[in-house]
């Protein structure tokens, strides 16, 4: 039974998507987006980090609107990215 499920898994292959999502979220730009996100709130990360150690003790708050759009973005990738992919998300070429 198990060498049948192992079997299953490795023959696994995902459709080919033609709706209108699919064709946004697999273009090569909307990586280049979500990279670009990830750059810079990794930049705003690093400047938080900073400006919290510069002001140790003045009470300046953890979270800030900015931190609030960066879950947004990532929040809203990771459902269009369930939507086109479904249950393949879980299980694809880069597990």
């Amino acid at each position: 039974l198990a060498v049948m499920v192992i079997s299953w898994w490795h023959n696994l292959k995902e459709p080919n998507h033609t709706s209108r999502l699919a064709k946004v979220v697999l273009h090569r730009y909307f990586d280049l987006v979500i990279s670009m996100v990830i750059l810079c709130n990794a930049i705003y990360t690093a400047w938080q980090a900073n400006r919290e150690m510069e002001s140790l003790g003045s009470g300046y708050g953890p979270a800030t609107p900015l931190d609030l759009v960066f879950v947004i973005i990532y929040t809203l990738e990771l459902v269009l990215k369930l939507m086109v992919h479904r249950m393949y998300f879980f299980c694809n070429s880069d597990m």
